[in-house]
C-alpha cells in the first residue's frame, strides 16, 4: 500500500475518533434540561449543530471506507485513469463531495446564530432569517441532485464534475466570508457589553479565532476547488496521488474545522442551573443579553427607589 492510503486508513481513525466525541457531548447534552425558548437559543443551536456535524462524520467515514478499498483494490487509482472511465470518475466525485455539502451546510449553522445573536443585538427584526438560511441550503443540495441525474442521464460527466468544482469554491468563498463578516460583528457586540468580564473576554477571543481560522481554510479550499475547475481538474496530479490529495484537504477543510467547532461550542462546566434569556453564546453557558435586559432591570429598580 501506498502513503496516500495510509493516510486514508490513518484519516478515517481520525473521523471514528471525532464521531465519538460528538457521540459523548450528544449523549451528555441530552441530561440537560432543555430551555423553552420560541427561537434558537444557544443550548439548542450546539446540541442541533452537534447532531448535524455528527452525523456529517458518519457520511465521511462511509466515503472513507469506499474511497479506501477501492484503492487498495486498483492499486491507487490515478488521474489518467480515471480520464479513461469518465462513469467511474463521475461516481467517484459523487462519493467525495456528498459529505463535502453536507460539512459547508453544517458550518452555515454558525453563521445563522452568529447573524441572530448581531441582528437581536442592534434591534432588528429578522422572522425569516432562519427559514432563508434553510431555504438556501435545501436549493443547494436540490439544485446539485439534479445535475448529477442530468449529467448521468445525458452522459455528460466531465460536465458535472467541472460544474462541482465551481460550485464548491463558490460556496467555501461565501461561507468563509460569512464567518468573517459575523464573526467580526459579534465580537464587537460582546465587547460593548464586556467591560473587562475576563469570562467575556474569553468568548470573544475563542468567537474570534474560529471566524479568522474558518475564513482562512475555506479560502484555500475555495481556491483548491477553483484551481481544479481551471487546470481540468489536474491539480493533485502534478503534486501528490489522489489518496494523499483526498487525505490533505479532508483533514485541513473538515477535521481541523470539527475540532475547532467541538472545543468552541461545548461547555466547559455542567449547566445545572437555567438560562433565562433568549440568546446565549454559542461558545459556553454564559448569557449573552443583546437587549441588556438585566442593565435595564437593575436601572429601573434604583429609579423606583
Amino acid at each position: 500500500m501506498t502513503a496516500g492510503i495510509y493516510l486514508l486508513l490513518f484519516l478515517l481513525c481520525f473521523y471514528v475518533y471525532l464521531s465519538y466525541l460528538l457521540y459523548k457531548l450528544l449523549i451528555r447534552n441530552s441530561k440537560v434540561s432543555l430551555i423553552a425558548s420560541a427561537n434558537w437559543t444557544g443550548e439548542q443551536t450546539r446540541n442541533f449543530l452537534f447532531i448535524f456535524l455528527f452525523f456529517c462524520h458518519i457520511s465521511r467515514i462511509a466515503s472513507l471506507i469506499i474511497l479506501t478499498y477501492l484503492d487498495i483494490r486498483y492499486g491507487e487509482i490515478d488521474y489518467n485513469t480515471l480520464l479513461l472511465f469518465p462513469n467511474f470518475y463521475f461516481n467517484l466525485i459523487l462519493l467525495k463531495t456528498a459529505p463535502t455539502y453536507l460539512f459547508l451546510s453544517s458550518f452555515t449553522i454558525i453563521i445563522l446564530f452568529w447573524s441572530q445573536v448581531y441582528y437581536a443585538s442592534i434591534l432588528v427584526s429578522t422572522p425569516h432569517l432562519q427559514s432563508f438560511y434553510v431555504l438556501v441550503n435545501v436549493v443547494v443540495h436540490v439544485a446539485n441532485f439534479v445535475f448529477a441525474c442530468l449529467a448521468y442521464l445525458t452522459r455528460a460527466f466531465y460536465n458535472y464534475i467541472y460544474y462541482n468544482y465551481i460550485l464548491e469554491s463558490v460556496i467555501d468563498y461565501l461561507i468563509a466570508v460569512a464567518f468573517l463578516y459575523y464573526g467580526f460583528k459579534v465580537t464587537n457586540k460582546l465587547r460593548e457589553k464586556s467591560k473587562g468580564n475576563i469570562k467575556k473576554s474569553s468568548i470573544i477571543k475563542r468567537i474570534l479565532s474560529l471566524a479568522i481560522i474558518m475564513f482562512i481554510i475555506l479560502s484555500l479550499k475555495g481556491i483548491y476547488s477553483f484551481w481544479c475547475f481551471v487546470k481540468d481538474a489536474n491539480f493533485s496530479s502534478s503534486y501528490f496521488d489522489l489518496p494523499t490529495c483526498d487525505a490533505i484537504v479532508y483533514f485541513l477543510s473538515e477535521c481541523i474545522p470539527s475540532v475547532l467547532i467541538i472545543y468552541t461550542f461545548q461547555s466547559h462546566k455542567e449547566k445545572n442551573q437555567t438560562l433565562h434569556f433568549e440568546h446565549t453564546t454559542p461558545l459556553c453557558s454564559e448569557t449573552f443579553d443583546p437587549y441588556n435586559l438585566k442593565f435595564k432591570k437593575r436601572k429601573t429598580k434604583k429609579m423606583d427607589v
